[in-house]
């Protein structure tokens, strides 16, 4: 993702991957990129870099410290639609459905 995307590339790099299979797919508290490994690995490559930069868009969008005292899951629907229509004007292939943070 450097060489090719390297925007989200260079800030994916921040942060920390762990392989955690009590999660369906991905998630992020925006120092940690938690990813569930057999959901990733049987995903096309370029679905696995489109997910890498959606978790990271979501820290780069600072998403994650401003939900404040807001309901949970309309704020990350809301901010889940907010990086997938980024993410699909930069043209990533996103997972379908649209891959969204569990």
């Amino acid at each position: 993702m450097i060489s090719t995307r390297p925007w989200w590339g260079t800030l994916a790099l921040r942060l920390t991957l762990v392989a955690d299979d009590s999660i369906p797919t991905a998630c992020t508290n925006g120092i940690v990129l938690r990813y569930n490994k057999a959901w990733f690995e049987g995903i096309p490559e370029l679905h696995q870099t489109a997910v890498l930069a959606h978790e990271t868009e979501h820290c780069a969008l600072c998403h994650v410290f401003r939900i404040g005292s807001r309901d949970l899951d309309v704020a990350n629907e809301a901010a889940d639609h907010v990086v997938n229509l980024d993410l699909k004007s930069a043209s990533f292939e996103l997972p379908e459905p649209h891959y969204a943070d569990p």
